[in-house]
């Protein structure tokens, strides 16, 4: 029997359109029949539409990880500089 291999891709960059694309992409892979498992980095716990929908298809989960947009004061010092440099 012929052993299938999983895909990563890594969406990463400023702006919109990263989790457009991926749910795209987890789109047509669900229709083909694999599974799916997608991971939010720095994302709001809060509801959203894409999660909900994940929920309903057998096959397909969202996983959020990280702390949102929150930031500690180190942080926000460190992201400060670093901005700065740009």
């Amino acid at each position: 029997m012929e052993q299938k291999r999983g895909l990563v891709v890594v969406l990463t960059g400023d702006g919109k359109g990263k989790t457009t694309c991926s749910l795209g992409m987890a789109l047509r892979a669900w229709g083909q029949g694999l599974r799916i498992l997608m991971l939010q980095f720095i994302k709001g716990s809060g509801v959203s539409g894409e999660r909900l929908s994940a929920k309903k298809m057998d096959g397909l989960e969202i996983r959020l990880l990280g702390k949102g947009f929150i930031l500690s004061d180190d942080e926000k010092e460190m992201d400060e500089f670093l901005n700065k440099k740009k």
